[in-house]
């Protein structure tokens, strides 16, 4: 809880990487494939969902998703050719991930 927000953020997540703390940044997959052996996903790739650079995501056999709600335009994510899905709004992230009962 480094920024005073009131609730342990790091405690939602089994590994977290930046940068820095991986063999090479993105848009090389070393960083997700690191990740993805860290929690024992390694040989499951094609059932892991990324948020973020598809380029990474699809160079790992990760599933790629862009978010309108970043950085880039609608237009950007579509021409970047790089992400297998693109959503809206959170809900819609929602939906296309698989749900825990």
């Amino acid at each position: 809880n480094t920024y005073g927000l009131g609730f342990a953020l790091y405690s939602r997540f089994d590994t977290i990487h930046g940068a820095d703390s991986v063999p090479a940044p993105k848009p090389s997959p070393e960083g997700l494939l690191q990740c993805a052996r860290e929690i024992g996903l390694e040989n499951e790739l094609e059932n892991i969902v990324y948020v973020g650079d598809g380029r990474a995501a699809r160079a790992a056999g990760m599933v790629s998703v862009g978010v309108l709600w970043g950085s880039n335009s609608e237009e950007k994510l579509r021409n970047a050719d790089t992400f297998d899905y693109i959503v809206g709004s959170v809900e819609e992230l929602r939906e296309l991930l698989p749900q825990q009962e």
